[in-house]
């Protein structure tokens, strides 16, 4: 089974670009239509040309590295394409559990966190963040719980 994703983009090419970075070539790139079936992550995520739906704050995407050498492995892949984080997290309580993470964000303003469980128990200082309105989660200086 995979997950599919399906998300209309403003500036394919660019988007194309960015997805290209983060997960891999496309499986599939013809007129107003790019798939993704990256090796070993059961998703598949399709990009068409169009007008993207609106964010909704703090909604995100993610992809969850096993281990300690996978996220750095990611991380640099992501370096290496020229993907720039928009934020770095270390050690940060979220989700209730302890992470280490960085922010990115595609073309069109979708927020994507790429990272590690360090510590799956629940930290001390947990609480059920506060809905942000209006930005992404990682613009609002605080990753997915605030």
């Amino acid at each position: 089974m995979r997950l599919h994703l399906h998300l209309r983009c403003s500036d394919l090419a660019a988007s194309s670009r960015f997805y290209t970075a983060l997960l891999g070539a496309p499986d599939k790139d013809i007129a107003d239509l790019v798939r993704f079936q990256p090796e070993g992550l059961p998703m598949s995520l399709t990009l068409m040309s169009g007008t993207p739906a609106p964010l909704q704050a703090p909604e995100h995407l993610g992809l969850k590295a096993q281990s300690e050498a996978d996220l750095q492995a990611l991380w640099t892949r992501l370096d290496a394409s020229g993907l720039k984080p928009t934020l770095t997290e270390t050690g940060t309580s979220c989700c209730a559990s302890t992470q280490d993470k960085r922010w990115y964000v595609d073309p069109d303003g979708r927020p994507w966190e790429v990272y590690r469980v360090l510590d799956d128990s629940v930290p001390p200082d947990w609480k059920v963040p506060e809905l942000l309105v209006e930005q992404p989660p990682m613009a609002a200086g605080g990753g997915c719980c605030g």
